[in-house]
């Protein structure tokens, strides 16, 4: 359950969901993109991220909802994987919510 939620906050965060830093690079692209009135890019890079959604949340829902195979074995995670994806999913969230210091950095 802890990887797939991982990949779960991952996922998401690819497709651009508010409150991850997925969004938040998405939303600096686009904003640039419309800055600099570049229409076409906007509307192919909006329909990019439709089909991103269609294709990430897929795996998300073979994860979830679909029945495992009869043969899979469960994977499990040392300690310091766990310890290091946790930090990932709270970067994640925190990036997101609080952009700031990589702004910062890129300025």
């Amino acid at each position: 359950p802890f990887l797939a939620f991982a990949m779960l906050v991952s996922m998401v965060s690819l497709a651009g969901l508010p409150f991850t830093v997925g969004f938040i690079g998405k939303f600096l692209i686009f904003f640039a993109a419309i800055q600099c009135h570049h229409w076409l890019l906007v509307i192919l890079g909006a329909l990019s991220v439709a089909c991103g959604f269609y294709y990430y949340l897929k795996v998300v829902r073979a994860m979830y909802w679909m029945k495992p195979m009869d043969d899979a074995a469960p994977i499990e995670a040392s300690c310091l994987s766990r310890t290091v994806i946790s930090i990932l999913i709270l970067a994640i969230f925190f990036l997101g919510i609080y952009p700031e210091p990589v702004l910062r950095l890129l300025k």
